[in-house]
């Protein structure tokens, strides 16, 4: 009799951190997506024009009511306030998306990709001819980010950030060049150039992570929770 009360209790307290570890496999995930408007920066590389660009099926919509689901749901981010006040405050930069949400550490074959999306408007005028009228253009930011848990924290990021705005029809070109050709030049094309930031980064917990491309910039903080 004592024996099986001893192996009952033995089980109850094995069980409980069972409970607990799984509990503490949860983790909150904030990011400030970013531009950077160094025009230098953007002629430093021959942009695409046309991008094979697809998102994955089994992404999770923040805030959908489908997210709660698979244990992901937004709440209010206040890691990175005074970054998101640095950037606010420079002429460089501009801020794209701000999100934070909370979702279970999941491995490599269980993880999922989270969507990243915003849509901006950005009033601006011919700097070269005085009094020109502001015209507003219209950005998408586009993709997603996808934790995954292993021995360390891993960030797969996938983001494109193009004009959506009156976008004009490409120039007719020869049939032997592709049109979807990484190597062609923007002088060729009337289209807007895509640009991309695609990582794949190893993260640790409680440390601001920056990635970066020419032009999209992202920051990330991790908080495990209990």
């Amino acid at each position: 009799m004592w024996l099986r009360k001893r192996a009952w209790l033995f089980l109850c307290l094995f069980s409980s951190t069972i409970v607990l570890a799984e509990e503490a496999r949860n983790y909150q995930i904030e990011l400030v997506v970013f531009e950077n408007l160094d025009l230098s920066n953007r002629q430093s590389e021959i942009w695409p024009t046309q991008l094979n660009f697809t998102l994955p099926s089994n992404m999770v919509e923040l805030g959908s009511g489908n997210d709660l689901k698979f244990g992901f749901r937004p709440v209010a981010g206040t890691k990175l306030t005074q970054e998101i006040k640095n950037l606010e405050a420079s002429n460089n930069y501009r801020i794209l998306l701000h999100s934070s949400w909370r979702q279970p550490g999941l491995d490599a074959q269980a993880a999922l990709p989270v969507h990243l999306s915003a849509t901006i408007v950005v009033p601006s005028n011919d700097p070269a001819i005085p009094g020109s009228p502001v015209v507003e253009t219209q950005k998408v930011l586009d993709g997603y980010i996808k934790i995954i848990l292993a021995k360390y924290l891993h960030a797969d990021v996938d983001l494109i950030y193009h004009d959506v705005s009156n976008t004009p029809s490409p120039t007719p070109l020869p049939p032997v060049l592709p049109a979807a050709s990484p190597s062609l030049k923007l002088s060729e094309t009337n289209l807007p150039p895509i640009f991309e930031l695609k990582q794949s980064r190893k993260m640790r917990s409680k440390e601001l992570h920056y990635l970066d491309s020419p032009v999209l910039g992202m920051l990330i903080y991790i908080i495990p929770l209990q």
